[in-house]
């Protein structure tokens, strides 16, 4: 089993496709003090799990990556720190 996946990720890499196993898992604020410094800190893949709290900052992500919270949408919010345009309350 363990000789397939090794074979399936070199073969993913081979053909430009980002690998699941090599896919991170960025902590904030465990790893990363923010959401945009994890999201910085990403690569295709990765996924960024925020613990609840309210966050106040505005998001730039052109990245394939997965935002969670890992509490309920209640206890994770994210709102913009000044005046922004777009989205200005996520629970995640």
């Amino acid at each position: 089993m363990r000789r397939s996946v090794i074979s399936g990720c070199l073969f993913s890499a081979l053909i430009g496709l980002t690998p699941l196993c090599l896919a991170a898992v960025i902590q904030i604020p465990a790893d990363q003090p923010t959401i945009q410094a994890g999201i910085d800190a990403a690569v295709d893949g990765d996924t960024v799990l925020v613990a609840p709290g309210t966050y106040l900052e505005n998001l730039v992500c052109g990245k394939q990556i997965v935002i969670r919270g890992t509490g309920s949408p209640s206890q994770t919010v994210v709102s913009p720190w000044e005046d922004a345009v777009g989205v200005c309350w996520v629970r995640i």
